[in-house]
């Protein structure tokens, strides 16, 4: 059927040299869960395999409060136009590509991720958004699980890391484990303005959808406490853990997406707490 419409008659005329052939990208942000010292940086850490990934190191008193954050994995670019900038993972669609297969495949390359939720989240195509020639980006949302992003620099980047999303008196700060401090206007092109896109796309999508539980560990083995942290994480602010627990089991547990699994845990607490998992669909 595809074929018959591609090679239907009437194109003998058609002359496509007569209209130009902007470039397409394709842009993702990634997006994880981490942990902070309140006030602080989450941890980078090697994990044996030569590459990197993100996590907690202690440092000082065991009792020093931690605090769920938010991260994005930003790239540093090797290559001129903005080179040494930090920029959104991402590359060229080929003309024989999907769009999707092309963000999956730079996903893996950048992320060491396969099979992560991934939405399409908008179209960029503002006319000077990239001084080599007109470049059109579709960007991606990718919400990948706590602990699950390794990376390594590439062919065209110098370096990569994860930064939390800090959200100050002067606007959205990304920090990182180096002490590597950006605004969003500082990327390069004009990611930092998909990465404000992104941002409320969540906030929003978290009251309404179980994007939630993409940011889990394990989808079949979760604490409410686990939960609330993603949820916290998303919506860039702390709830107030009754609130959450009630909404919880009206949206989700009462609903039957959701379901006691019949075992507990103290990997949180001192105290024993349920836990629970996704319940499989029918």
């Amino acid at each position: 059927m595809a074929e018959s419409k591609r090679t239907a008659g009437g194109l003998e005329g058609y002359d496509p040299s007569m209209f130009d052939k902007p470039s397409v990208t394709v842009d993702i942000l990634v997006v994880t869960a981490g942990k902070r010292k309140k006030g602080g940086r989450a941890d980078e850490s090697g994990d044996g395999s030569g590459m990197k990934t993100a996590s907690l190191r202690r440092r000082g008193s065991a009792k020093e409060r931690v605090e769920p954050a938010l991260q994005l994995l930003l790239v540093k670019r090797d290559n001129e136009p903005f080179r040494d900038f930090w920029a959104l993972p991402g590359g060229f669609v080929g003309m024989h590509d999907e769009l999707e297969d092309t963000a999956r495949r730079k996903l893996a390359e950048k992320a060491c991720v396969e099979g992560a939720y991934m939405e399409q989240l908008y179209t960029f195509g503002g006319v000077e958004r990239d001084p080599r020639m007109r470049i059109i980006s579709v960007a991606y949302l990718a919400l990948v699980p706590e602990g699950a992003v390794r990376f390594e620099p590439g062919n065209t980047v110098s370096d990569a890391a994860l930064f939390n999303v800090e959200r100050r008196e002067e606007g959205i700060v990304l920090s990182s484990a180096m002490g590597v401090e950006i605004k969003l206007e500082s990327l390069a092109f004009d990611h930092g303005h998909i990465i404000s896109v992104g941002l409320e796309r969540m906030r929003g999508k978290v009251d309404y959808t179980s994007i939630i539980f993409e940011l889990l560990r394990s989808k079949s083995d979760f604490t409410l406490l686990e939960l609330k942290r993603a949820y916290d994480c998303l919506k860039g602010e702390e709830s107030n853990l009754s609130n959450f627990r009630k909404m919880i089991m009206k949206r989700y547990l009462d609903q039957g997406f959701m379901e006691e699994s019949g075992h507990t845990t103290k990997r949180n607490s001192v105290r024993e707490a349920k836990c629970y998992r996704v319940r499989a669909k029918d």
